[in-house]
This record gives C-alpha cells, sequence and structure tokens, in this order.
C-alpha cells in the first residue's frame, strides 16, 4: 500500500516533471519493492521479455481453452513505451483511453504504473486545459 502511496504522491506533486523510463521503473520498485508477488519472484524495474513465452488471456474449461488475446513481441516494449512518452510531452490532445488499445499490458503491475502514466499525463495537460 505503501509504494502506491508513493507513486501517487509523486505523480500528482510532480506532474510538470518529464516521466522517463527511470520513472517509471521507481514507481514499479514502489510497488513491488520485495520483488515477490504472493509467492512468486518477479523482475522488477525491467522491461517485460518472452522468456517463458508471451502473456495470454485465456478463457474456457481445460482442454478447451480458447486464446482471448497474446501480448505482442517483448522486443517491441521498450520502442513503444519510448513512443509514448515522446507523445506525452508534446501537447497532443488525442484522448489517453486510446492508448489502452495501442499500448499494450505488461507482467507484474506493469499496468498499474503504465495507468499512472496516463494519469500523470491528464494531470500535466490540466493548467491547459482550465
Amino acid at each position: 500500500m505503501e509504494g502506491i502511496v508513493e507513486m501517487m504522491l509523486d505523480a500528482t506533486k510532480n506532474y510538470t516533471s518529464a516521466l522517463t523510463k527511470e520513472r517509471l521503473f521507481g514507481w514499479h520498485s514502489a510497488l513491488f519493492s520485495s520483488g515477490w508477488i504472493n509467492l512468486y519472484k518477479i523482475t522488477v524495474s525491467d522491461w517485460r521479455n518472452d522468456s517463458k513465452g508471451s502473456m495470454q488471456v485465456v478463457s474456457g474449461a481445460i482442454g478447451k481453452e480458447k486464446n482471448r488475446f497474446q501480448d505482442p513481441n517483448a522486443a517491441l516494449t521498450e520502442s513503444e513505451i519510448s513512443k509514448f512518452l515522446q507523445w506525452l510531452e508534446t501537447d497532443n490532445e488525442i484522448s489517453a483511453r486510446l492508448l489502452n488499445i495501442n499500448v499494450q499490458k505488461s507482467k507484474h503491475g506493469q499496468w498499474r504504473w503504465f495507468r499512472m502514466a496516463l494519469w500523470y499525463g491528464f494531470l500535466s495537460q490540466l493548467p491547459q486545459r482550465i
């Protein structure tokens, strides 16, 4: 819980500071400071990789599973996030909701800091909208 508070405070108090890879990794580290989720060791403050296969969203009974979604190649993650961060620094008025479609989810809580990045983007544009 403490990590979420730290991340929210940083995003809301320092919204005029650039959002960088290092800052995102700091948020991720604050969320998962132990490097564990329940009984599973996770990689903290790094991009996802496909060493254990792509992330998939699967539904259905055993033996009748249906793949609903599969992440794109993990090798694209860093370049796509870099594009997103560059976009975020511009005065682009495209709704942040569209980014949910274009930038894919990552494993182990990285989606949480991506949502925070969208919130950060909203806050950084707020003074211009008032």
